[in-house]
């Protein structure tokens, strides 16, 4: 086994130096321009680090399309520090979704969790045995006895005693308020590999396997011992099959028991050790061991899990094979179902725990955190957390209740989101809607928390926030601006325009409204009511979408023709024209600062200086219309939403990342006051939130 796993690590390294090597000549190739034109401004040593920054973000992002969190870990630790940005931080959020870890003593066998889930315990491969509290995962008792690795433990039903079982042939059993040790029964055979309790706790069954006949016709079998919990009488040994023997479980009725086998089968035995039939794998090419079992609580459904990267689930009542779940990476070490037997999880060799809707075949979280096999795990079913132990030498605890995976994607039940703004505090998001509503959202989950009606019988367009939240300005078809106090949804304002307004804009203080209505803008003043007149000038076709600099100097807007202007508010005097028609650029924004204005259009960013207004570079990220850009609060990236999002660096426009965290076009985007989220919105009605932070480790 070993060499096995040595072998399996070169060829590792080989495909991750590879993988890296074609990612940097791509790299090299798409981004020598941006190379060339930056050179005289980043420096030759400079250049060459933003050119190994992008190719590490690029192999990590892959790697974790490919499951292999190993790998993404690995060229994301590679990735040169200070260029480390929101992309590095979501990538790393991905590649890490535990609650908490701890490193162990020793190389981990085997994790058992007691009935009241207050207690794991832990089994290593020098044979000592740790229990450790729930859920701070600290050491609360060392045990010594056995003097090899303990392959399996498993508590009694009363969660008093452990019983293990070692690679010494022993099987010992301990007090969990003591911590005292004997041994209960000393097997005959050196194959030994999993020992559970009886459901009610009188019995313990051990499998096994030994060598039978002599010669030529020398050959494995499998042995089941059953054996008295408290004397170790053997109650019965049972052969079972022509290979060893791997798994076991009991029944909760304590009728039956399960036994994996390596040639993949899984026999069902009668609590007397006697075999009544067998579950077979499908034919197959690929070597089939079972090395995992579990049955469901009401003993309907049997899991197993396999060498064949599958976990297959039967009905024990009709013997059918009903669900095969084969996106793994490797080897399945364990399956378990939660309490209801409607979910299955499973823990894998490629480092990821996963949760499956099995009758559905869905496949609803893959755990990303261990960089070494995931060895065994616990389930705890009230509390909705595991815990699993890794041959990367650590204890991991996980929240399985909740959708915490990046992104999270939330669909509602609105036919349309046009504009998600974030609160100040970035608690919640707002969202203007088709059907007329504003509502409300949890940034968390997606929650809806408030609803009102904006526009009866016609779409909110869009909306805008005042910095401190208190204020909300919509506008719509039916020819209306509306100001709206966010606390108790009391209308402030309706102006009537004089035209439809595709898109509005409210200033930062909540002093001036924009309203973007055929190829005119109109401003107001909210404190006097009063309009502050119509900016024309501008040469382009009907006026898209609207924005106000932080200081409110400066009024941007684009057309449907691609271009762009930007007034001068005081004045009322266009300040100048950006762009040529045949840039397109129909969305723009400024960042936070009042430094670039980005204009954007069919695969083309633009980023513009202020206020000079000067073009300060151009990159082309695809053929699609760009709907939507948003600045992170620190200025340092763009993303941009079209069919994907992509995220660009500011002021260099190199692309860092590109990812789908809806099922549509993105036609919104918007940053979190703390540059930790970016959420996404589509005309479909879905939302998502991409995190660069482990909302668990908040």
């Amino acid at each position: 086994m070993g060499k096995v796993t040595v072998w399996g690590h070169r060829v590792k390294q080989g495909n991750r130096l590879l993988l890296f090597q074609i990612t940097c000549l791509i790299v090299w190739l798409t981004g020598s321009r941006f190379a060339a034109s930056q050179e005289s401004l980043l420096g030759e040593s400079a250049s060459q680090d933003a050119l190994f920054y992008q190719a590490s973000i690029s192999v990590a992002e892959k790697s974790l399309r490919l499951n292999e969190s190993q790998d993404a870990y690995f060229w994301l630790q590679q990735a040169p520090e200070h260029l480390r940005g929101w992309e590095w931080r979501y990538l790393s959020s991905i590649s890490n979704q535990s609650l908490a870890d701890e490193k162990l003593t020793h190389q981990a066998t085997c994790i058992a969790m007691d009935s009241a889930q207050r207690q794991l315990a832990i089994g290593y491969m020098n044979g000592s045995l740790e229990l450790r509290s729930i859920p701070e995962m600290s050491v609360v008792k060392s045990l010594e006895g056995h003097t090899d690795a303990v392959y399996a433990a498993s508590f009694a039903p009363d969660g008093k005693t452990i019983v293990t079982v070692s690679r010494d042939t022993s099987v010992r059993t301990w007090d969990t308020d003591s911590g005292a040790g004997k041994l209960l029964h000393a097997l005959d055979n050196p194959g030994v590999a999993a020992t559970t309790f009886s459901p009610d706790g009188t019995k313990v069954a051990t499998c096994t396997w030994m060598m039978v006949g002599e010669g030529e016709s020398r050959t494995v079998c499998g042995v089941v011992w059953i054996v008295d919990a408290q004397s170790g009488e053997v109650v019965t040994k049972s052969r079972v099959g022509g290979k060893p023997l791997d798994s076991i479980d009991w029944t909760n009725d304590g009728e039956q028991i399960y036994v994996g086998s390596w040639d993949g089968l899984v026999h069902e035995l009668n609590h007397e050790g006697q075999e009544r039939r067998v579950f077979r794998m499908p034919p197959s090419s690929i070597y089939t061991a079972v090395i995992a079992v579990d049955v469901s609580s009401d003993g309907r459904w049997l899991a197993c899990g396999s060498k064949d990267r599958t976990a297959r689930i039967w009905d024990t009542e009709s013997g059918e094979l009903v669900a095969s779940l084969d996106q793994h990476g490797g080897f399945v070490n364990d399956v378990q179902f939660d309490a209801g037997g409607e979910h299955l999880v499973t823990s894998c060799v490629d480092g990821n725990l996963r949760i499956w809707n099995w009758k559905s075949g869905k496949l609803l979280q893959t755990l990303r955190g261990h960089l070494g096999s995931v060895v065994d795990f616990a389930l705890a079913t009230e509390s909705q957390e595991l815990f699993s132990v890794s041959t990367d030498g650590s204890i991991r605890r996980w929240e399985t209740g909740a959708n915490h995976s990046n992104p999270l994607q939330t669909q509602l039940d609105a036919s349309g989101i046009y504009t998600t703004c974030y609160s100040h505090d970035g608690t919640k998001l707002f969202l203007a809607c088709y059907d007329g509503e504003v509502r409300s959202v949890a940034a968390q989950d997606g929650s809806v928390l408030e609803r009102w009606m904006a526009h009866p019988g016609s779409s909110c367009n869009t909306l805008s926030l005042s910095s401190d939240t208190t204020r909300l300005l919509t506008c719509s078809w039916d020819g209306t601006g509306k100001l709206w106090d966010t606390r108790n949804h009391e209308l402030l304002l309706s102006l009537t325009l004089t035209q439809a307004a595709y898109d509005c804009c409210l200033s930062a203080t909540a002093e001036y409204a924009a309203f973007a209505r055929g190829k005119k803008i109109e401003i107001w003043d909210l404190n006097n009511l009063k309009s502050l007149g119509i900016y024309e000038g501008f040469a382009g076709n009907t006026l898209q979408e609207v924005a106000f600099s932080p200081d409110s100097t400066w009024i941007a807007a684009t057309g449907g023709d691609g271009q762009a202007c930007v007034w001068n508010r005081d004045s009322q005097t266009t300040v100048r024209q950006l762009g040529e028609p045949t840039e397109n650029a129909s969305t723009l924004v400024f960042d936070s600062d009042g430094r670039f204005l980005a204009t954007g259009g069919p695969g083309i960013v633009t980023l513009w200086s202020i206020p000079e207004f000067n073009r300060l570079g151009q990159v082309r990220i695809g053929d699609r219309n760009i709907n939507s850009m948003a600045f992170s609060p620190d200025g340092t990236r763009l993303a941009v939403g079209s069919d994907a999002i992509t995220l660009l660096s500011v002021p260099h426009l190199q692309p860092l990342l590109r990812f789908q965290p809806n099922n549509d076009d993105i036609y919104y985007l918007s940053f979190s006051p703390d540059g930790r989220e970016l959420a996404s919105c589509t005309t479909g009605g879905s939302l998502g939130f991409s995190r660069s932070v482990n909302q668990l480790h908040q």
